[in-house]
């Protein structure tokens, strides 16, 4: 037995490029690996579940409840409770009911490449230090810089003190 090796183990090295290297030959025909696209899927899956319960909290702040969406789009509470519970496998007419009944809004689609995104494999460490902004005075009469987080169009700002 070598250094690092467990029994019955076998380790591997994975990286981003291997991964979606996998990807790049799109005229091939080559099949890309049911485990990559299973991961595709559920990645789908997850996004497409933190928008719909984004819309759903939305929503409940203005006085809208799992009975009563289930009202408005003809589906019982089970069915809601169900599909604002997990990610799982919606169908288009399900996820087009949700929307409609959450907000009055329609879904607008839009796609991009893994394969051209910037990797995230890396410590952010340093871009947090980089965006820091001006000092500010913690309650400890210290100095600490004032981080700024973006998050899409709308720009959060979260105050974190760094010791």
């Amino acid at each position: 037995m070598g250094i690092g090796r467990i029994p019955e183990t076998t380790l591997m090295t994975f990286s981003q490029t291997q991964f979606l290297s996998e990807l790049t030959d799109v005229h091939s025909g080559r099949e890309i690996p049911s485990s990559t696209r299973a991961y595709f899927q559920q990645r789908l899956r997850n996004r497409l579940f933190n928008f719909l319960t984004e819309k759903f909290d939305a929503s409940k702040k203005k006085g809208l409840n799992q009975a009563m969406l289930a009202r408005r789009i003809g589906r019982t509470p089970e069915v809601i409770n169900r599909w604002l519970g997990i990610p799982s496998n919606l169908t288009i007419d399900s996820v087009s009911d949700l929307l409609l009944g959450l907000s009055s809004e329609e879904l607008e689609l839009g796609s991009f490449s893994p394969i051209t995104q910037k990797k995230h494999n890396y410590s952010h460490f340093e871009d947090l230090l980089s965006s820091a902004k001006a000092p500010v005075q913690t309650s400890a009469g210290t100095q600490a810089p004032l981080l700024v987080k973006g998050s899409g169009s709308a720009d959060v700002r979260v105050l974190e003190s760094l010791s």
